[in-house]
């Protein structure tokens, strides 16, 4: 039966059929009952050879397909990578990659390339500035918080320098035995005032009483704090607005009664203040919240005095935890962290004063200077300034 069915499909075949479309239905029921019979055992007599021309059109059919569907491929992916890259446009061009947008472009060569440049000058020049003892030979200071820690040893600095020293504090005999110390360290003249800051009448006239013992002054180190122990802050007023009295309002009273003189000599306001007023620290919200006080007014008062020309400068000083008694006691057992030396931190703070600078960073660890400082804040102070009509509080 198998092979009859060959030799008429044979026979049909060789007819060469001028109906293409029969021709073809034809062919393709050979083809499909060949390849059937193939998947079964067959003796050679029962396969019958295709005729030479349709193998040859079965290779070029095949061949074309082949082709056909390369070039579906190809197009297939032709269209891929046409969407991928539509993608990549729509994704980039809000972001200026493809076509920058002319007004930032505008704004980048009209602001942005200039405040940058201001600040890379800024940080160079002021990276070659060198601090040289003798700028506080015979320099008139003042030291807050002197009796003890950080401020005693900024004493004992300025002694060393040749400085002329007023120091203050509560306690009288600690202050005693301070001022002994600068004489013998060498100071120019060294004088004690002993009170505390909780008293804002006090604090005005220690500042005139000073400026009387010296005949003037050159700088005002601002250091003294009211203790505050590290706990949850639980609706305890009295302990923040002591915090705020002695920390922030003495502050102000002090660096408004010494501005007159100052102003005379170019002086300079150096601010004692701690990494606890630029970032959150809990166990010490008082504390925390006078400490952001001092860099909103101080930070304030030095943009006021640039634009109405008051050659007096402020530096603020950012300390992390030095070891001095207090805050050693302070902070045991509850914060763990590395204390630095304060002999060196006091040495930071009295040339951060000299050198003029806005802002002096000291903390064990390298990592604060640089993520604390924060150029963006200093980009929009620069910008806001253009918002404001300084001229009438110039001319007045």
């Amino acid at each position: 039966m198998s092979g009859k069915v060959h030799q008429t499909l044979n026979f049909k075949l060789s007819q060469k059929p001028k109906d293409t479309l029969t021709g073809f239905l034809v062919s393709k029921l050979y083809l499909s009952f060949r390849s059937a019979s193939r998947n079964q055992p067959t003796s050679e007599q029962e396969i019958l050879p295709l005729p030479k021309e349709w193998e040859t059109a079965e290779e070029e059919r095949n061949e074309a397909e082949g082709k056909a569907e390369e070039e579906g491929e190809g197009e297939k992916e032709a269209k891929r990578k046409t969407r991928s890259i539509k993608r990549s446009q729509i994704w980039l061009k809000p972001q200026g990659l493809l076509a920058p947008d002319p007004c930032l472009m505008a704004f980048m060569k009209k602001y942005l390339l200039p405040i940058l440049g201001i600040f890379l000058a800024y940080y160079y020049y002021s990276a070659n500035e060198e601090f040289r003892p003798e700028m506080l030979r015979g320099k008139r200071v003042i030291v807050t918080g002197a009796s003890k820690g950080i401020g005693r040893e900024m004493a004992y600095h300025l002694a060393r320098m040749g400085a002329h020293v007023v120091v203050t504090a509560r306690s009288e005999e600690s202050l005693k035995k301070v001022v002994s110390r600068c004489l013998e360290l060498g100071a120019a003249s060294a004088h004690y005032v002993a009170g505390t800051m909780e008293n804002m009448t006090f604090a005005e006239q220690f500042v005139a009483k000073a400026g009387e013992l010296v005949g003037g002054l050159d700088m005002l180190i601002l250091n003294h704090i009211n203790y505050t122990p590290l706990r949850v802050f639980s609706n305890d007023i009295h302990l923040l607005r002591r915090s705020l009295e002695v920390n922030l309002l003495s502050y102000v009273v002090l660096s408004t009664a010494a501005l007159p003189m100052l102003k005379q000599t170019n002086g300079s306001i150096v601010v004692v203040s701690s990494i606890a007023g630029k970032i959150a620290c809990p166990l010490a919200a008082a504390y925390s919240a006078s400490k952001f006080a001092l860099d909103g007014f101080f930070s304030s008062l030095r943009m006021e005095y640039e634009a109405t020309k008051v050659n007096v400068s402020i530096t603020l000083c950012i300390l992390g935890l030095i070891d001095t008694d207090t805050a050693m006691k302070a902070v045991a057992g509850i914060y763990n962290a590395k204390a630095s030396p304060k002999e060196e931190c006091a040495l930071e703070i009295i040339k951060g004063g000299a050198l003029r600078q806005d802002e002096v960073y000291y903390d064990s660890s390298i990592l604060a200077s640089l993520l604390l400082k924060n150029p963006g804040r200093k980009i929009m102070e620069f910008l806001s300034l253009k918002k404001y009509n300084m001229e009438r509080f110039i001319n007045n």
